[in-house]
């Protein structure tokens, strides 16, 4: 198990961090827990990882779970009109 932890902000190469590390993870065979209740600005490009690490684990057999999801990252996958594909993201 790999956890990871998502800061308030997240610039460029924190995202592609969080990017390579994920990919490496699975890679791995490792499963993922993404604490995210610091998570203060989530960018588009942000979103996309975390909802492309959520189907990359569905459709391989891997586990991805997000750990307590701010509300601030709930307003942003609700305006950026991902909310349902959040959805799909085991939670605890």
């Amino acid at each position: 198990m790999v956890d990871l932890t998502l800061g308030s902000t997240a610039n460029r190469d924190e995202v592609m961090d969080l990017f390579s590390k994920i990919k490496d993870a699975f890679a791995a065979g490792q499963d993922i827990k993404l604490d995210a209740s610091a998570a203060e600005d989530m960018s588009p490009i942000l979103a996309q990882v975390i909802l492309s690490a959520g189907r990359t684990a569905s459709d391989s057999g891997h586990g991805f779970t997000l750990v307590s999801p701010s509300p601030a990252m709930i307003d942003a996958f609700q305006g950026y009109g991902l909310f349902a594909d959040l959805m799909t993201i085991p939670m605890e």
